[in-house]
């Protein structure tokens, strides 16, 4: 990455403070076309919604990883990149978590 890339993610980033993790995060899903309140498809786990994942990681994941999921959602829309790969990959990580089969 150039310098100046650098500093337009950084830029970015501090931008995305300015506002809690989930209303961050619906706010990306919603510019993406994503609807926060959407279910996600995951054998086993039925009604399992995006809105799920946003209050778990409100409210049981630590500020420094809650930091690190906006700093790779911010990576991930610079680069123009599917978040919901992402999303469904922080899914699986909040099931484990709470002690389900993914």
């Amino acid at each position: 990455m150039n310098q100046s890339t650098e500093q337009n993610l950084d830029t970015l980033a501090a931008e995305s403070q300015k506002v809690g993790i989930g209303q961050f995060i619906e706010t990306m899903m919603k510019e993406k076309g994503l609807n926060p309140d959407g279910y996600v498809e995951k054998e086993g786990h039925i009604n399992l919604s995006y809105r799920n994942l946003i209050e778990f990681i409100e409210g049981s994941v630590s500020e420094k990883d809650q930091e690190a999921i906006r700093d790779m959602l911010v990576k991930i829309d610079f680069a123009n990149g599917d978040i919901e790969h992402y999303l469904n990959f922080l899914i699986d990580g909040m099931l484990k978590a709470m002690g389900f089969d993914v």
